[in-house]
């Protein structure tokens, strides 16, 4: 398969179940509350993983590690990133 063959392809796969599908199964799964709000932590989670890991000593505490990262990026999200959206926009006016 060449290229231009496997660029044709993506398009229609990407048309047929990602944007006529959207009502299929996957994305009714995808579009569940707490993974969109995964989705919004994300960034955060990103950021602050590393640092966690570090912090408490060892790679076999990811269990441990993962719900701290979640739950700083929860926290983050509503004592920081709230508030500077509601300041951004009135600042905007």
């Amino acid at each position: 398969m060449r290229w231009g063959q496997v660029a044709v392809f993506t398009r229609k796969f990407r048309r047929k179940h990602c944007v006529a599908g959207a009502g299929e199964w996957p994305f009714r799964a995808l579009n569940a509350g707490w993974l969109r709000q995964t989705g919004v932590w994300s960034f955060t989670i990103y950021l602050c993983h590393f640092g966690v890991i570090i912090a408490l000593g060892s790679w076999q505490m990811m269990v441990a590690a993962a719900a701290i990262s979640v739950s700083y990026a929860a926290a983050v999200a509503w004592l920081v990133e709230r508030p500077m959206m509601r300041w951004r926009r009135l600042w905007a006016r």
